[in-house]
């Protein structure tokens, strides 16, 4: 690294701070991003147990048991927030979540847990958790299929996922009441796959008869009602 024994101690013993050429020898000798020095406190999570992302992103902590089993961190509803406005990227907030442990998820893979907010995707509510699998680019995404969505104006979305070949992806919902958007490949900072899901409720599908569709109609012609009043004023 080209500096001396004496001088490399001092970093070590964190009594002065290398500019940043020797950030970069020291970076490329140990084959570590540059991101992970000035980021993770490395005293907390040893580098063995981050997963390296391209992009310079920040590592993934990997949350493992003496057995090397892959925990799975779980993202709670009072946490949905924290997560999608930088907490992804944050080493600490990761190591609180609480995690749980899948024996039949592939050992080879980072999963993470995020729960559900909407009624956009039955069958699955604000009872469900969402269980996805990391996914590093956007070449990888599979036009049809489920994935968890967190973007860089702190949104965190579950969608059916396609391509469309302008460096967008569309997102729709199952529920059909909602229309499809898009979104940039470059407004996106995590992809997950679904591989499962935690349901705490048995799914109910809706029944539409008479009265209930009279209860939508109503509700509908109130909010517009209520949309016009705002235009007007």
């Amino acid at each position: 690294m080209s500096i001396t024994c004496d001088r490399y101690s001092k970093y070590e013993e964190n009594k002065s701070d290398p500019p940043l050429e020797i950030l970069q020898n020291i970076s490329r000798y140990y084959h570590t991003s540059i991101d992970i020095f000035l980021s993770v406190e490395l005293k907390s999570i040893p580098i063995e147990n981050l997963l390296k992302l391209g992009d310079n992103r920040i590592l993934l902590p990997i949350m493992v048991d003496r057995n090397q089993n892959n925990y799975i961190e779980i993202v709670p509803h009072n946490a949905k927030a924290g997560y999608a406005a930088g907490g992804y990227s944050d080493s600490t907030f990761i190591s609180e979540l609480e995690h749980i442990y899948l024996p039949w998820l592939d050992k080879n893979e980072k999963y993470r847990t995020f729960p559900v907010d909407e009624d956009s995707m039955p069958a699955h509510n604000d009872k469900s958790y969402i269980i996805g699998r990391y996914i590093e680019k956007i070449g990888d995404v599979v036009d049809g299929k489920t994935y968890i969505i967190i973007t860089k104006n702190q949104e965190m979305v579950y969608k059916r996922l396609n391509k469309n070949g302008k460096n967008v992806l569309v997102l729709k919902s199952d529920n059909n009441f909602y229309k499809p958007y898009e979104i940039r490949f470059s407004e996106i900072a995590e992809i997950w796959e679904y591989t499962g899901s935690l349901e705490r409720e048995n799914y109910k599908p809706e029944v539409f008869d008479a009265n209930s569709l009279e209860v939508i109609i109503s509700k509908m012609q109130q909010d517009m009602e209520e949309l016009k009043d705002k235009l007007q004023n």
